[in-house]
């Protein structure tokens, strides 16, 4: 997961990244909320539409309840949770990113493997833009090297 967009809304006022990392990051809690809001707006009413307010919490994992996660690790046995430092997201996903270390899966002592990557200066996205500008492989930074390398272990081509 890179850069996981985990509240749509940008409301969450422990997310103290969102005010210190406000002139560092390509995706302020403004634009964050700007965009969470137009997504919102496209979904059809909640209350005639219960279906569709059981799947708000992949929009927006402020809205899951506790154990929402439980079944991951039905479905894969790792997972890979980055942020880039100077990200206005970055406490969201840090947090989302212990939570996940707290799933039981098959891994180390009964847990499903999480790794966290945080790039000190990372911003959103980062390591796509990297492939984006072509940037050659051996030129990466260590963290978007980490994460080539990561997903190299883990998948076959």
């Amino acid at each position: 997961m890179l850069s996981p967009y985990l509240d749509i809304l940008a409301r969450n006022p422990a997310c103290r990244s969102y005010v210190s990392n406000i002139d560092s990051d390509i995706m302020p809690q403004y634009n964050q909320r700007d965009f969470g809001e137009l997504v919102m707006s496209g979904l059809p009413n909640l209350t005639s539409h219960p279906e569709v307010a059981k799947l708000l919490p992949y929009l927006d994992s402020q809205l899951a309840p506790e154990g929402f996660y439980a079944d991951i690790p039905k479905a894969v046995e790792s997972v890979l949770v980055y942020s880039g430092g100077g990200e206005s997201m970055r406490d969201d996903i840090i947090e989302f990113a212990e939570k996940l270390k707290k799933t039981k899966g098959t891994g180390v002592d009964g847990k499903m493997e999480t790794k966290l990557l945080v790039d000190e200066f990372g911003v959103h996205l980062e390591p796509m833009m990297d492939f984006f500008a072509g940037i050659p492989e051996d030129k990466l930074v260590p963290v978007t090297k980490e994460i080539v390398a990561w997903v190299g272990e883990r998948v076959s081509v």
